[in-house]
């Protein structure tokens, strides 16, 4: 039983750690991006090489299913996790812990509190509409939404599946075959999209959790810490299998005991710390494009464009450097240089107007 937890704590942080690259921005510099073309373009272009097809088609088709079919799979998932990892914690953790000289009674009930109001926003936010625009409020989107700069958004751009003009900063979902204001991404974990209407709500979504996960850190911290000094448990000495003398004790070896003596309860409180940090990591990075400006989308778009634009001046450097370019050429291609510089100034992000003010709105819709 030690073994499969431990497992699933390594599944957890591997999980966790997955999840964050695939936040990373691939065209950018630095190890988070290298490692997301790693594992999201070279292995699975590898992978596709290297694989027979019968397994490429499986994998395939249960890709496509997890990630682009409107399934409740992963709702059921996320309850069955949440709620069991719950009443795992109350009854191994609460059951056998408490009354405790270092946390109050309180904390029992504010549990269930915390626990409470993060299941009701998990509600809402999967059944608040997105901001679906239908062909009886796509004129008051369209005035709200009419900035188009020419490359993240173009005017009159129809979309093929609605045979709707599209306004600015929308997009139309395949999974859920509809067309979004405002549109940041499709969440497996809710079922539909995020978008004007519910972005607030999924903002709420993570906060809550990541606080609901580092309270149960908290509280697990105290029990953990209290049982190390009540027991004193730094201070004797332990028989180690192999080890003919015993070990004084340390924090790593009593760590290990007390993961051994109540495997279960100290299993819930170390995934709460990971997916605390992992929420709180997510949260940060939201907030980060709050105060750009942009959804979720746009930041893709945007970075996608950006690459291109850079690829291209990149080939009129290498044209510029070869042997024999005529001066005619030179000015030529320098001239081609000074315009997609141009093109970078259009590439920017005409939503700005500071963090608060952007939350602001947010809030209000």
């Amino acid at each position: 039983m030690e073994l499969f937890y431990v497992l699933l704590i390594y599944t957890t942080i591997g999980a966790s750690c997955f999840y964050l690259i695939m936040c990373a921005d691939p065209n950018k510099k630095g190890p988070a991006a290298f490692l997301n073309r790693l594992f999201y373009v070279r292995l699975p272009k590898l992978f596709q090489k290297l694989a027979p097809r019968f397994v490429i088609d499986l994998v395939g088709k249960g890709f496509n299913y997890i990630c682009y079919t409107n399934h409740p799979l992963i709702q059921i998932m996320y309850l069955a996790i949440v709620i069991g990892g719950f009443i795992l914690y109350i009854l191994k953790g609460f059951g056998e812990h408490f009354p405790n000289k270092r946390l109050s009674d309180i904390h029992y009930y504010f549990a269930f509190l915390m626990t409470g109001l993060s299941l009701g926003i998990y509600y809402k936010v999967c059944s608040v509409s997105p901001g679906i625009i239908t062909k009886e409020n796509i004129r008051y989107y369209q005035k709200k939404y009419n900035r188009f700069d020419g490359y993240l958004y173009v005017d009159n751009n129809t979309c093929k599946t609605c045979k709707i003009v599209k306004p600015a900063r929308s997009k139309h979902c395949r999974i859920c075959n509809v067309c979004v204001a405002k549109f940041d991404h499709h969440c497996v974990w809710v079922k539909q999209c995020i978008g004007e209407k519910n972005y607030k709500w999924f903002l709420a979504f993570i906060l809550s959790h990541c606080l609901l996960c580092f309270y149960a850190t908290y509280i697990g911290f105290w029990v953990f810490y209290g049982r190390m000094v009540d027991d004193k448990l730094l201070e004797v000495n332990y028989y180690i299998a192999g080890k003919q003398q015993p070990v004084k004790g340390s924090i790593f070896i009593a760590l290990q005991y007390l993961f051994h003596k109540y495997t279960a309860f100290f299993f819930v409180v170390i995934i709460c710390a990971v997916m605390g940090v992992t929420l709180s990591i997510f949260f940060v990075y939201h907030c980060s494009m709050i105060a750009e400006g942009v959804t979720t989308n746009e930041r893709i778009k945007k970075s996608e464009i950006r690459h291109a634009l850079e690829s291209e001046v990149k080939d009129i450097d290498h044209k510029i450097q070869r042997e024999g370019v005529t001066v005619e050429e030179k000015d030529s291609l320098i001239e081609q240089k000074k315009e997609l510089y141009k093109e970078f100034d259009k590439v920017r992000l005409y939503f700005q107007s500071g963090f608060r003010r952007n939350l602001k709105e947010i809030s209000k819709l």
